[in-house]
């Protein structure tokens, strides 16, 4: 028979999970504050406005204002269940977990209840600290602020019009994401207002604010003299006070070519 408790008790399932026989009939909301004071691990801190606890599937349920938080990481949701033997827990409805101000969404969400990694279906990454926008049909969470991406879409574009297509947007059947880190893409597309232009292999890339060698996000230019024109730029940190920038790309009157810019500071 399940046990029902109506309330919004801090670290409440957690505490359940380390009762050695789960939640007895009859047990009262007073005998499990004891329990939960007893409760040596208060890692991880659950709250929602009903929680269930299914004895025979061993599987606790949490509904309504789902939150769950463990250090700096926070996940939200409408529906969250969890099978305390294995750790792994399901969470649906307008899921958010966020950390680091790094915030994922997704309507579904498969993740580990002690550190709240896991596995994102058809979810978006938005990352404001390195102006990042990323969505994908599978995000994995395998870090702190590591990522993974199956058919991954990837830009720093933030339009105002969220229906239209994006200026430029980098498409790839796998990627790997580190915030602060660097991005490597595999069969990747580069597309202008939704058209592919460019195919690439592979590709690496910094997201990061600090000086960093490697690819930089690709240029579009549109003028009278060479047309319509993208570039691929690459940042090479040659030394503390040199810079060079190489540029291969292609314009619609001129065909292909590059540039480089050299930087010196005295």
């Amino acid at each position: 028979m399940a046990a029902i408790f109506r309330a919004r008790l801090a670290g409440l399932l957690l505490a359940l999970c380390a009762l050695p026989g789960g939640v007895a009939r009859g047990q009262g909301i007073a005998d499990v504050k004891d329990s939960i004071r007893e409760a040596k691990t208060q890692a991880v801190e659950i709250t929602a406005d009903v929680l269930e606890y299914d004895a025979a599937r061993k599987v606790y349920v949490a509904r309504g204002n789902v939150f769950v938080e463990q250090g700096t990481r926070t996940l939200a949701a409408d529906w969250m269940a969890f099978n305390p033997e294995t750790g792994i827990g399901v969470a649906s409805g307008d899921v958010r977990l966020a950390e680091g101000g790094d915030t994922l969404e997704a309507g579904f969400v498969q993740f580990d209840i002690d550190t709240l990694q896991g596995i994102i279906r058809d979810g978006r990454l938005d990352s404001p600290g390195s102006q990042f926008k990323t969505s994908g049909h599978e995000i994995e969470k395998t870090g702190e602020r590591t990522y993974r991406f199956v058919r991954g879409t990837f830009t720093t574009c933030r339009c105002e019009d969220e229906h239209g297509p994006e200026p430029w947007r980098i498409r790839a059947e796998e990627a790997e994401l580190e915030v602060d880190g660097y991005g490597t893409v595999r069969d990747a597309r580069f597309e202008v207002l939704g058209v592919p232009v460019l195919w690439l292999p592979w590709m690496i890339y910094p997201i990061k604010t600090e000086r960093q060698t490697g690819f930089l996000f690709p240029e579009i230019a549109l003028g009278s003299k060479n047309g319509f024109g993208i570039g691929l730029p690459f940042f090479w940190a040659v030394r503390d006070e040199v810079n060079l920038t190489l540029t291969p790309g292609w314009t619609s009157k001129r065909g292909f070519g590059a540039d480089a810019d050299l930087e010196y500071v005295f």
